[in-house]
């Protein structure tokens, strides 16, 4: 563990060497859309929520930047621990658009009959064991620098990975919008 923490740091100083490098609080809304899949039959459920987290900007140049995020985000008693790795073009001044992976940790475990509604209805025999807690995401997003400092963004996660690990024909995934703001340092 704590060789690959040391490689991730030499890799972070690495790519800040001599970049123009900076980190903002950021905070905002979010939607989640939760869709299970089962026998023929497609259940969606939604919910809205809150995250806060910081960001750290790698500003390669007038045109490009990488910013990794850590986000706490909360909805209803389920919180995520979310990781976008964005990659950031700007075409016309301010404006930027996102791009990367995002990996997203659940804190506690999945809800069940958040998602399912009463599993036991639908005659399933399903087990918390049956549930990753590790969600791979692409992240696709538009964003705006305010001022040099203050910032908005917006995006949207397209879940890839299904967070069903049982032996039942069943896909659950998530999908997520967020749009928040945030002040660089």
């Amino acid at each position: 563990m704590q060789r690959i923490l040391i490689i991730i740091l030499l890799f972070f100083g690495y790519l800040s060497y001599g970049q123009n490098i900076s980190v903002a609080p950021t905070a905002g809304y979010l939607f989640v859309k939760g869709k299970v899949k089962f026998e023929g039959n497609e259940i969606e459920k939604d919910r809205d929520g809150m995250y806060i987290g910081v960001a750290v900007q790698f500003k390669f140049s007038e045109k490009a930047a990488f910013q990794p995020e850590a986000l706490y985000a909360a909805y209803k008693d389920y919180a995520v621990l979310m990781v976008p790795l964005v990659f950031k073009y700007y075409p016309i001044g301010a404006f930027n658009i996102q791009l990367g992976p995002q990996i997203d940790y659940s804190v506690k475990e999945y809800p069940i009959d958040d998602v399912l509604g009463f599993a036991d209805d639908f005659g399933f025999d399903i087990e918390d064991d049956d549930f990753t807690r590790l969600g791979i995401s692409a992240a696709v997003g538009l964003g705006y620098d305010i001022t040099e400092r203050f910032f908005v963004e917006s995006r949207y996660t397209f879940q890839l990975n299904d967070v069903y690990t049982g032996d039942l024909d069943i896909s659950i995934k998530g999908n997520i919008f967020n749009v928040g703001v945030g002040y660089r340092f």
